[in-house]
């Protein structure tokens, strides 16, 4: 996936602006970012959009592993599930929009598919969500965690 990179300086009320949002909702900030600023496009270019990034988060998640940064690759693991959900809500027509919806989505999907473990998965991403905010599980406890999640 090809990415661009680029600096923008903003107030410090609106970079607040920004970062309250994402905290509140437990998601990222891009998939907010992506949730207002493609809102005028189709389902299908959002769930497109949702896909490339949670690409991008499990390429970071493994760099940041490498490092034996495990709380943010902890967070980087969740915002690829995160994202991963958005872009199968887009296709459905849900609303993903708060760590809520998420939660109802897998438990749908679950039903659906007749596919419990769907919600173990979610679970293990939600532990390593909670990692980035407590830094709780050693190495070999992460590591059960991702490779639940990064399949």
């Amino acid at each position: 996936m090809n990415t661009k990179s680029k600096t923008i300086t903003l107030p410090d009320s609106v970079i607040e602006l920004l970062e309250e949002e994402p905290r509140r909702r437990g998601l990222p900030i891009e998939y907010i970012i992506i949730e207002k600023v493609m809102n005028n496009t189709s389902s299908l270019d959002r769930a497109s959009a949702y896909e490339r990034l949670c690409d991008k988060y499990l390429k970071e998640a493994e760099e940041l592993e490498k490092k034996d940064d495990l709380v943010q690759a902890s967070e980087k693991l969740w915002s690829a599930v995160a994202t991963c959900i958005a872009a199968i809500a887009e296709l459905r027509g849900w609303e993903h929009y708060k760590h809520r919806h998420l939660a109802e989505i897998i438990e749908r999907l679950a039903h659906e598919e007749n596919d419990p473990e769907l919600a173990d998965l979610f679970a293990n991403a939600e532990r390593l969500h909670a990692n980035f905010y407590h830094n709780f599980p050693r190495k070999a406890t992460y590591n059960i965690y991702a490779k639940k999640v990064g399949n």
